[in-house]
């Protein structure tokens, strides 16, 4: 049994699927200067995480393959000075043991990514040997392109650990320091990663909970949370009776409420 305060490894989850039709384009094409939005999200959890998980969709599979073949060529040109924002409070600092004033260091990009598809026929694609491409459990037809419920649960159920960080590529307000502060109200400490290492982190299970969820005025980010494998049976029940809407499983789970007054 686990106790109190014992080390803990984490997945970083980007969901990266979607139609792009309000767009009129594909959101997986837009960057942040010049690195990708999804692949923007990987070196921020990379600083957590010891593995990432890209959910993406078939039609979206080549571009997310793509990009990802790339992402040592991102690496070099990335600002990693940025991902410092000037919107969380000054308390922070005090709270979070040893916290940089500068992030010198890359983040642990030798963390093992893999792309899952919520479609089963990915077979035939062409794949990079330096992926590892997951085929997910099968969705059947009539749930395909019902929303990033179906991206959350394939994930979780290839996670690798029990305790993953999600968050929506296309939310580039998720800064370093806001999944850090999330990770701290949840009860997991870290200590300041290396260039080689993520972060290293420790969980009190005395505080153990089946998700943790960031709630503005507006109500539950629910994209941007840390989900555990105990979602896993209700994720599967509401997706059976075609209920897609991630908010209503919280009712079924031990969930903690973090409001974003504590996140600023």
């Amino acid at each position: 049994m686990a106790t109190e305060n014992t080390k803990v490894n984490l997945t970083g989850i980007v969901l990266a699927g979607g139609r792009s039709s309000r767009f009129g384009f594909n959101k997986l094409k837009i960057k942040v200067d010049t690195v990708p939005l999804f692949i923007d999200q990987i070196f921020k959890l990379s600083f957590f995480c010891d593995e990432i998980i890209v959910s993406t969709s078939k039609s979206h599979y080549s571009i997310v393959s793509s990009e990802l073949n790339k992402i040592r060529i991102y690496q070099k040109k990335y600002d990693f000075e940025k991902i410092k924002v000037s919107n969380i409070k000054k308390y922070l600092k005090t709270n979070f043991k040893n916290f940089p004033e500068k992030l010198s260091t890359y983040p642990n990009i030798k963390t093992n990514i893999r792309i899952i598809s919520d479609e089963s026929d990915v077979d035939n694609l062409n794949t990079s040997n330096s992926l590892n491409i997951t085929n997910s459990e099968k969705i059947t037809p009539s749930h395909k392109g019902k929303g990033p419920v179906i991206g959350i649960y394939t994930s979780l159920a290839n996670a690798s650990y029990f305790y993953s960080i999600i968050v929506a590529f296309d939310m580039p307000f998720i800064s370093y320091n806001l999944l850090k502060s999330l990770v701290y109200e949840s009860g997991i400490n870290t200590e300041e990663p290396s260039s080689s290492e993520p972060a290293t982190i420790s969980y009190d299970y005395s505080k153990k909970r089946d998700a943790y969820i960031i709630k503005t005025e507006k109500g539950f980010e629910v994209l941007c949370g840390l989900y555990s494998k105990n979602c896993l049976g209700i994720l599967k029940e509401n997706i059976g009776k075609q209920k897609y809407k991630i908010s209503d499983i919280f009712n079924y789970l031990d969930i903690e409420i973090i409001s974003i007054n504590k996140l600023k």
